[in-house]
């Protein structure tokens, strides 16, 4: 088993011993803060829970790895963030998960599989904290994929009027079983030519506009969400929800071929 410890404490545990064409983790120390670092593992097959713990990271990359159980990265303390950009590309096999790690830049999952669980979730990232979040052709397993800011999940939030920093957050050509996206703040949500067997929740969601395109989604959930625009275009939806929503205009184009079998509110 390997461990690293970095200049702030950051620590990594409970990883098994790799291939020698591996590379475990490049931690590198920014010279002029020393308490923020870039993490980067490519090429990677972790075999055992990978656990990191730090404070602020410069950027994250994970490329061309394989997760047999579970990779888990915390904060050492609320005020920790990811100050540039997260990327997943390639990365497959069991469940992943950030936190509430807030990143400030992008947010982008590209051609990986998440299909493990982690305390009921497949993966689990503040994504929407990000100026601007891609998943893109990307599997989940039937755990939910919780891509939202945990702490964004409180009546406090709500009534402090968290404000809108994610200009966009796109589901493309992605498997999700169950999306749990309650309490999502973002200009744009679009989810195009995506699946969804369980649910789509966003719920006390806020949302500039919704736009679902080319999509098969069995239910939509938008419970008390508050939405300025909601386009829905040539998608197949079994239970549209809109109980206690607040929907500025609405654009549902349905033809013989698409639509939405049963909406409630």
């Amino acid at each position: 088993m390997n461990s690293e410890t970095n200049s702030d404490g950051g620590r990594s545990v409970g990883t098994t011993a790799l291939p020698s064409m591996s590379m475990l983790t490049s931690v590198e120390t920014d010279p002029e803060n020393n308490c923020s670092h870039t993490l980067v593992v490519h090429d990677t097959v972790l075999q055992e829970a990978f656990e990191y713990r730090s404070a602020d990271f410069q950027s994250m990359t994970w490329r061309d790895c394989r997760i047999q159980k579970h990779i888990l990265i915390r904060k050492m303390s609320a005020g920790n963030c990811i100050r540039h950009s997260v990327l997943l590309e390639r990365v497959r096999g069991g469940a992943f998960s950030l936190s509430d790690f807030p990143v400030s830049e992008d947010f982008t999952v590209r051609d990986s599989q998440f299909l493990g669980a982690y305390q009921e979730k497949s993966f689990e990232a503040a994504s929407d904290t990000a100026k601007r979040t891609l998943f893109e052709r990307t599997r989940f397993g039937r755990h939910a994929a919780d891509i939202v800011n945990a702490s964004a999940r409180s009546e406090i939030a709500l009534s402090q009027g968290t404000q809108m920093h994610n200009q966009n957050l796109t589901l493309s050509e992605c498997q999700v079983p169950y999306l749990k996206a309650d309490w999502v703040r973002t200009q744009e949500f679009c989810i195009e030519h995506s699946s969804s067997a369980i649910m789509v929740d966003l719920r006390y969601g806020h949302i500039g506009l919704l736009k679902i395109v080319a999509a098969q989604l069995r239910t939509l959930d938008l419970r008390c969400a508050r939405i300025d625009r909601l386009e829905i275009v040539e998608s197949d939806i079994e239970l549209l929800d809109r109980s206690g929503a607040q929907i500025g205009s609405m654009d549902l184009q349905r033809s013989e071929e698409h639509g939405i079998h049963s909406i409630i509110g």
